[in-house]
């Protein structure tokens, strides 16, 4: 997953008193490239899959940790749940959005029990933010089949098991937008496929 020209400058976060949140980012997470790879984006087939295996009974984990969602970025399948863990010593709350469309509000204290809330089925991309550190911001994007994946720091990603075909690949970034790409996967043989983002693309997005 490449990067072309030069990434946007991210902006300061407003300084924190609280002290559970040492050792968070100093500055904002959106965009990160390093050495001309994008991490954070997630990468899916669309649509359905023939033969794909049902939506996973165990849930997809967002950790609160250093008043950070962890991961940023992350898929799911649709009717998947969400669990929501704070591992930190401080009050959060996790706010869940679909578009301007508010899901749930739930209060977490420090080191307190999980909650698991269902993916919302009709919506692809679930915000999540914290009224109390406003900075905190993740995704969860849901998906019909589970070949999805996040890129890495390098900007590499693989996606495992999906049956011999052609798919159309989904490259999804939080403000870059989406690109798309053609791939053709044959048995016992592994397909590659790559993506270029581009500083114009926040630009044009805006």
């Amino acid at each position: 997953m490449s990067f072309t020209g030069t990434p946007p400058a991210m902006a300061d976060l407003a300084p924190s008193v609280d002290p559970a949140c040492d050792g968070r980012p100093e500055k904002e997470q959106s965009v990160l490239v390093k050495d001309g790879k994008l991490q954070n984006v997630l990468v899916r087939v669309k649509g359905p899959v023939a033969g794909a295996p049902a939506a996973p009974s165990s849930p997809v984990v967002v950790d609160q940790s250093k008043c950070t969602y962890v991961p940023r970025v992350q898929g799911a399948v649709a009717g998947q749940q969400v669990v929501f863990k704070n591992s930190d010593g401080t009050l959060h709350n996790v706010r869940g959005v679909v578009g301007t469309r508010p899901l749930f509000n739930v209060a977490q204290p420090p080191s307190g029990a999980p909650v698991q809330k269902p993916l919302p089925a009709d919506a692809e991309v679930l915000r999540l933010k914290c009224d109390v550190h406003p900075w905190m911001t993740a995704y969860v994007v849901s998906n019909p089949n589970p070949y999805f994946a996040t890129t890495a720091a390098d900007g590499t990603f693989t996606l495992t098991g999906l049956p011999a075909g052609t798919y159309t690949l989904e490259a999804w970034h939080e403000t870059l937008g989406t690109k798309t790409a053609e791939v053709t996967v044959k048995d016992g043989a592994p397909a590659e496929a790559t993506f270029a983002f581009a500083a114009t693309d926040a630009q044009a997005k805006q």
